[in-house]
């Protein structure tokens, strides 16, 4: 369970890398075209600086998340309450599909 755990953290940590690698680029655009006296990209630079904090915040929490999963699991045991052995019915009836006798349809 651990070692399937360290695997998530790493395929999230590379997950959200990715995303704020995006953020990061839009966001050197907007900043540089904001700069230049683009209103439209201040505006545009003010909703990715936003979104970076909420990626930032979601990160930190499903990593968190991550981490702590083991220790919120309660693992139990099973009790086994019944054996059954299912054996096909090998009879000539059984297999001979045109001696089945047709069930009513429930719609009908």
């Amino acid at each position: 369970m651990r070692a399937e755990s360290s695997v998530r953290l790493e395929d999230l940590q590379r997950g959200f890398d990715f995303s704020a690698g995006e953020m990061a680029e839009r966001r050197v655009d907007f900043a540089r075209r904001a700069r230049d006296g683009d209103e439209q990209a201040a505006s545009q630079l003010e909703l990715v600086k936003r979104e970076q904090s909420r990626i930032e915040q979601e990160k930190a929490e499903a990593l968190l998340y991550e981490q702590r999963r083991g220790d919120l699991l309660d693992i139990i045991t099973l009790e086994r309450v019944a054996n059954a052995l299912v054996i096909p019915d090998q009879s000539p009836e059984a297999l001979d599909p045109t001696t089945r006798t047709s069930r009513p349809s429930p719609c009908a």
